[in-house]
């Protein structure tokens, strides 16, 4: 059931004077997203299995902490997925179980290493299964032992496409179509138009949603800092030399496939990402469909 803000955002893309298929394609490409909200917290307060970002991950007592040539990769969050079934009612996310995220932000940035695999390691533990609070593998640095942040609450948003992103593109008015050498000055007005309309969209929705402070995000479209996520994830899966049979799969995604996972923000338990930057899992929307998250590509933006 479409709430009121979903019905005004329409209703603002509706009025404007865009060219009909970018109306279209915006109207069409409208997602949801579950924002979380945090505090700061002990892990010691935390249940087994809870639903945090940052501290020390719950896993099996059997499985290795996720780690790139013997090296720890970083323990970013972990979700109990029947916490947020109640936001996800498409089922985009399984809604049972628990996903917890690992991103090698030590080698972030090194192209050897990009090219080598996927930053990410994204594991799905099955519901019922026994849990163990790992402790800190001893050669992790200590800065990227993270607080552990509770969630305090969690918020069904609506989010709409980057301007720079594949949506817009689509129809040729793009940030090039404003700046570009052979920029057109009737594609150069239109894109500019689009732009001011996502402009307005947005705002709209942080005053809406009361938007402040870190954004941390499942699913939607990003917060992006420099450009649409989209292009990063796919540079990174055709240079990534990746084993059979995961190459072919990703040989046959264009960048409007891939789906948000999780957005993790900078934060105040020790998470600062770059210059005050956001760390984006995604994955193609077939494997998002079909639950492989063996798939999942992470990229590091920031100003």
């Amino acid at each position: 059931m479409m709430d009121e803000i979903e019905a005004r955002v329409r209703e603002m893309i509706r009025a404007s004077d865009i060219p009909a298929e970018v109306a279209a394609a915006l109207q069409d490409s409208l997602r949801y997203s579950i924002r979380i909200h945090t505090a700061l917290v002990s892990d010691d307060d935390l249940e087994l299995g809870a639903t945090k970002i940052g501290g020390q991950p719950d896993l099996q007592p059997d499985g290795p902490w996720p780690a790139w040539q013997s090296a720890p990769l970083n323990f970013l969050a972990q979700i109990r997925l029947a916490d947020i079934a109640a936001h996800d009612p498409d089922g985009e996310l399984p809604h049972e179980g628990m996903l917890s995220y690992f991103f090698d932000y030590t080698n972030w940035g090194k192209p050897e290493r990009e090219s080598e695999g996927s930053l990410a390691t994204v594991l799905y533990v099955p519901e019922g299964v026994t849990l163990q609070r790992m402790m800190w593998p001893e050669t992790l640095r200590l800065r990227e032992r993270y607080a552990p942040l509770a969630v305090t609450s969690f918020t069904r948003e609506l989010t709409v496409p980057d301007f720079e992103g594949p949506i817009v593109e689509k129809g040729g008015y793009t940030w090039d179509a404003i700046y570009g050498d052979n920029a057109i000055p009737e594609a150069r007005e239109t894109a500019e138009h689009i732009q001011a309309i996502l402009n307005r969209i947005n705002k709209y929705l942080r005053g809406a949603y009361g938007s402040h402070g870190s954004v941390h995000r499942l699913l939607g479209h990003a917060d992006e800092i420099q450009f649409a996520i989209e292009y990063d994830w796919q540079g990174l899966a055709q240079t990534i030399n990746m084993p059979e049979p995961v190459l072919p799969a990703f040989s046959a995604v264009q960048e409007a496939d891939w789906r948000l996972l999780l957005q993790v923000d900078s934060d105040e338990n020790g998470m600062t990402w770059g210059d005050v930057g956001r760390i984006y899992f995604g994955l193609p929307r077939q494997a998002l469909a079909t639950r492989d998250f063996s798939q999942t590509i992470a990229e590091l933006q920031c100003t």
